[in-house]
């Protein structure tokens, strides 16, 4: 039998499937948690990190009264940076406008590190906090902060 006899001719090929390309991976480039606060205590909630933690405000979004009644603005977002870390700050009826304006919201913890705790937890304490524990103080606004040691420190070049 000669080539291509009896097979019909050239052999059949199945077409290759086209290659996929992997998706990329995912990768964060940072963790912002956000403060949802009553409303009207977010700009006092700044004031007291700004006090107790030393806290740089980044960025701040008002938005219009939201009544002509209201003796102030809605405060949409205000971002703050502690040390390396930033944290957004926003008023309950920023978040959803169905809420009632005065109703409280779930508590949050932080841990903030220091190498000067008992400094960190006077300091906190007399911009308003409450001591709380050996190393923690509540916020005025309900969240409490552990204020402790680094974790990890950097290992030195000369180790």
């Amino acid at each position: 039998m000669a080539l291509g006899e009896g097979d019909g001719g050239a052999a059949q090929v199945e077409p290759e499937a086209p290659a996929t390309a992997p998706a990329p991976p995912v990768v964060f480039t940072a963790v912002k948690p956000k403060l949802v606060l009553e409303a009207e205590k977010t700009l006092d909630a700044v004031d007291f990190y700004k006090a107790a933690f030393g806290a740089r405000e980044v960025h701040r979004v008002m938005a219009p009264k939201r009544k002509a009644s209201d003796d102030a603005r809605l405060v949409l977002y205000v971002e703050i940076e502690i040390g390396p870390s930033t944290i957004g700050i926003m008023d309950l009826a920023g978040v959803d406008s169905s809420h009632d304006p005065n109703s409280k919201v779930s508590n949050s913890f932080f841990i903030l590190e220091t190498d000067n705790v008992d400094a960190a937890i006077a300091k906190a304490v007399a911009a308003g906090a409450k001591a709380r524990g050996p190393a923690h103080v509540i916020d005025p606004f309900g969240n409490v902060w552990g204020i402790c040691e680094p974790r990890f420190k950097p290992i030195s070049e000369s180790a």
